[in-house]
């Protein structure tokens, strides 16, 4: 891809996900950076930004001196991220967006490249199907998610500090243990308090 630089970007507010539910934002992060330090490269962001083209200012005025801000996502969140409903304005927003982030979209599930192409084509997006690319992966990944590892269905599909994580705290676990609610409710107490 030719990329310089690569940061993970964990976001705080999600949208269609407001609601944070099993593992806290505070062991995602902390796992992230692990996941990070293993491949040497990458950093990590952290926004309470929601929509893409929020997250794309931000970026841009934390990095003024990047040359191309490009996300990696998967199919149905660029889907998402041409609803309308998601915006006031959405052309406006979108035109924002574009202006200043460029997206490669890897397959979910059953969607395939031809999907993405489709959906560039629609009257509506067409303007912006040069912003965004296809992204080339092995077929197998197509149906790796946070999803399907939360259900602890794909498990073998995360890395080992991640699967025992989520193992030994049963933070995805119905009812969550004691002990990790605790845990969450002791680390934001911690974080309340004056310095």
């Amino acid at each position: 891809m030719g990329a310089e630089a690569a940061a993970f970007v964990l976001s705080a507010r999600t949208v269609d996900k407001e609601q944070v539910s099993g593992m806290w934002l505070e062991d995602r992060l902390w796992l992230l950076c692990r996941a990070a330090d293993a491949v040497a490269a990458p950093s990590v962001v952290v926004t309470n930004r929601g929509l893409y083209v929020e997250q794309a200012l931000a970026l841009r005025a934390l990095c003024p001196q990047l040359k191309t801000l490009t996300f990696v996502t998967g199919y149905d969140k660029i889907v998402q991220i041409f609803d309308a409903r998601y915006y006031d304005d959405r052309d406006a927003a979108l035109d924002e967006l574009f202006s200043h982030a460029e997206f490669l979209v890897a397959p979910r599930g059953e969607a395939t490249a031809r999907d993405l192409a489709a959906l560039l084509a629609l009257p509506e997006n067409v303007r912006y199907a040069p912003k965004v690319g296809s992204l080339a992966v092995e077929p197998s990944l197509a149906e790796v998610s946070s999803t399907r590892a939360r259900a602890q269905v794909g498990l073998d599909d995360v890395d080992d500090s991640v699967r025992s994580f989520v193992r030994e705290s049963g933070c995805y676990l119905n009812p969550v243990p004691e002990s990790y609610a605790a845990r969450g409710a002791a680390i934001r107490a911690a974080a309340a308090e004056p310095a």
